[in-house]
């Protein structure tokens, strides 16, 4: 039987901590408490167009809380009996992610005290999950601002984020996508955004050749500005290589790849084996 994923609750507003108060200072314990006690507020578990969706990532170990247009999030394998242990951990991760400029701006960071422990938590504005996204416009649209985050996050930090649609989301009214995820690697490269995006091939079966082509021409043009070395488009190239397909996407792997590669300083060619080489000394375009 299946735990009940139900988030824990305070018993006043002075069990709850905010994380670096000094730079979040819009973000009160009596806001957070508000969120947190609010009797409409709704736990994941009572969503289940969420838990029963299989393209919705969401560990066992996860607490979700909706609640006033923003979504509280917790880890039970994290809570600890003693607030410095909680705090501690917290700060350096704090501090290891600072140079990283993904998440959605009013996210904050805030430790909780309930049910004898001390639980480490965030609270971001609700956003619509990319994961949750049944038109495939949009998802092409979506997964292309999603890859393009991620490459400056890659850029900026040389840090690099869990890229998968379920860890990423927008607000309708801004055209950027944010990441909702916590986990950040210590070391980016433009090759694992390469694989992310062939990742998405095997995953959307219905979505046809020459969409294909045309989600690589989108992704040519926002990537462009970013991209400003052969050498990025190698690695990019190179990324999408190192996941294998079954034969039957190759062709939407071709359309895709030479969508991406338009007028770029890069000449991929595939030999029909998943692996590219020069075919001839590329051509620089002004």
């Amino acid at each position: 039987m299946q735990a009940v994923l139900t988030f824990p609750r305070p018993k006043t507003a002075a069990d709850i901590f905010i994380a670096n108060p000094y730079i979040n200072r819009g973000y009160s314990s009596l806001k957070t408490y508000s969120h947190l006690c609010d009797p409409a507020a709704i736990d994941v578990h009572q969503r289940p167009e969420i838990i029963a969706a299989p393209q919705i990532k969401i560990r066992s170990t996860t607490r979700l809380l909706f609640s006033q247009g923003w979504v509280l999030k917790t880890d039970i394998s994290r809570a600890e009996d003693y607030l410095n242990n909680v705090s501690s951990n917290l700060q350096q991760y704090l501090a290891a992610v600072e140079s990283v400029n993904a998440w959605h701006a009013d996210k904050y960071w805030f430790i909780l005290r309930a049910d004898g422990k001390y639980w480490p938590c965030s609270a971001c504005p609700q956003l619509t999950m990319l994961s949750e996204l049944g038109d495939w416009k949009k998802k092409l649209y979506w997964w292309g601002h999603m890859f393009l985050l991620s490459l400056k996050v890659i850029q900026e930090s040389k840090k690099s984020l869990d890229i998968d649609p379920a860890n990423f989301g927008y607000q309708p009214s801004q055209d950027r996508a944010y990441y909702v995820g916590d986990k950040v690697y210590s070391v980016g490269s433009v090759r694992e955004v390469g694989r992310a995006i062939l990742r998405r091939l095997p995953e959307e079966e219905e979505i046809p050749e020459d969409k294909w082509h045309t989600f690589g021409l989108f992704l040519n043009q926002l990537f462009h500005p970013l991209m400003t070395s052969r050498y990025d488009w190698e690695a990019l190239t190179n990324g999408a290589d190192d996941i294998p397909l079954a034969r039957h996407f190759y062709y939407k792997k071709e359309a895709l790849i030479k969508g991406l590669l338009k007028e770029r300083d890069y000449v991929y060619s595939n030999n029909g084996s998943g692996n590219h080489h020069h075919a001839r000394r590329p051509r620089s375009y002004s």
